[in-house]
């Protein structure tokens, strides 16, 4: 329905900007005035329809550590698609953001980005420099260099997460305070739109 309701608005604003295309184009000065009226409207509209929509549908979110190198890197910039997860939950592999409680005084939460390893039913497990899940181990060619921890086997039960960055030995995260709670998740981090020479799809 949302969906829909997007189209609509999109086709109303195209037929708007159509609109005063083709009145400035005429040569009567009503015509024009007309077409200027229709401009503003328009541009009024897009800002709007900008500026409501995009929360809804992305979140912003900046790396402000080094926990998921080699993958992202302090400063990127990303964009988390937050519909992604509407008719499904996480899947093993995807880098989320979320959010957490902050470990700094007078801050509520922090935004975490983080790559899910365990979803509901997985045990995972930290060994001999590695994750294994139910009992398989891991090949994770986006991991920087090999954990130096072992993390006893974790349940990952029904509404959780087990999320570990991809700098394994440099992370706060479920190795150290468990599994997430999925209503923490804000979307999926799926485009990197700063630097602009790194821009694109992370995976």
């Amino acid at each position: 329905m949302f969906v829909l309701q997007l189209l609509v608005l999109a086709v109303l604003l195209l037929i708007l900007y159509g609109v005063y295309r083709a009145l400035m184009q005429s040569q009567s000065p009503a015509a024009r005035m007309i077409g200027r009226i229709a401009g503003s409207a328009f541009a009024v509209l897009a800002c709007g329809l900008a500026l409501v929509v995009r929360p809804m549908i992305f979140d912003t979110a900046v790396v402000t550590s080094d926990s998921m190198k080699p993958t992202l890197r302090v400063g990127d910039r990303l964009l988390a698609a937050k519909l992604a997860y509407k008719h499904h939950g996480p899947a093993r592999g995807d880098i989320i953001t979320f959010r957490f409680p902050s470990r700094t005084p007078g801050v509520g939460e922090d935004i975490m980005i983080k790559r899910v390893i365990g979803v509901a039913g997985d045990v995972i497990e930290v060994k001999d420099g590695a994750a294994y899940r139910n009992g398989t181990r891991l090949d994770e060619g986006y991991v920087r260099a090999p954990m130096e921890y072992v993390m006893p086997p974790v349940v990952v039960t029904e509404g959780k997460l087990l999320v570990l960055g991809d700098n394994r030995n440099e992370s706060d995260d479920g190795h150290v305070w468990g599994v997430l709670d999925r209503r923490r998740v804000i979307g999926r981090a799926a485009t990197r739109i700063w630097p602009l020479s790194s821009m694109g799809s992370v995976k």
